[in-house]
Order: structure tokens, then C-alpha cells, then sequence
């Protein structure tokens, strides 16, 4: 038979073993959550990066499409300005061409005065 002493130490031993197995099996699973939730971290910064590449995007074709429509807005105002400057000159041409024309009238009309004077 086996003494006291040698039963208590295989006692102690078994509950050694226990223990160890369930701190082991509890290691593990803090592990396991532990990589979970690293996981889950990651994924989150992935997400959080993908969001703000797209709206940086997002942010920089707004941007170009403004510059274009502020372009495309310059050159309309250009074509404008330009053709109200050639309006002009055309109008100040006519103007010009008319008072010529009233002025070679006039001067004929008073040479013929003074023909029908002589």
C-alpha cells in the first residue's frame, strides 16, 4: 500500500498537471482572442484607409472637374471679349466710314456750290 506522503505527492502532482493543462488551454485561448482581435484591428485600419483613399479620390475629381469647368469658363470669356472687341471695331469702322462718306458728300455738295457760283 501506498503511504500517505506518495498519495498526497501524486495528488499535488495531478493537481500540478491540471493546472498547468488549464493555464496551457487558457494561453491558448488568449491567443486565439488575442489574434481575433488583431485581426479585426487590421481589417479596421484597412477599411478606415480604403475610406480615405476614396475620398481623397473623390476630393481630387472634384478638383479637376473644377479646374476644367474654371478653364473651359476662361475661354468662353475670352471668346466672348474677343468677339465684343471685333464687334467694336466693326461698329467704330462703320462709324468711321460713315462720317467719311457724309464728309466726301459734304465736300461734293459744296464744290457743286461752288461750281454753280462760278
Amino acid at each position: 500500500m501506498k503511504s500517505i506522503q506518495e498519495l498526497l505527492k501524486e495528488m499535488q502532482k495531478q493537481q500540478e498537471e491540471i493546472n498547468s493543462r488549464k493555464s496551457r488551454e487558457t494561453r491558448e485561448i488568449n491567443d486565439e482572442e488575442r489574434k481575433k482581435m488583431e485581426q479585426e484591428q487590421e481589417q479596421r485600419r484597412k477599411m478606415m484607409e480604403l475610406e480615405e483613399r476614396q475620398k481623397r479620390m473623390a476630393m481630387e475629381r472634384e478638383m479637376e472637374s473644377r479646374r476644367m469647368m474654371m478653364e473651359e469658363e476662361m475661354r468662353w470669356k475670352h471668346a466672348v471679349d474677343m468677339n465684343m472687341r471685333n464687334n467694336d471695331a466693326e461698329m467704330k469702322k462703320s462709324v468711321v466710314e460713315e462720317k467719311q462718306k457724309k464728309l466726301e458728300r459734304r465736300k461734293k455738295e459744296e464744290n457743286m456750290r461752288l461750281e454753280l457760283r462760278q
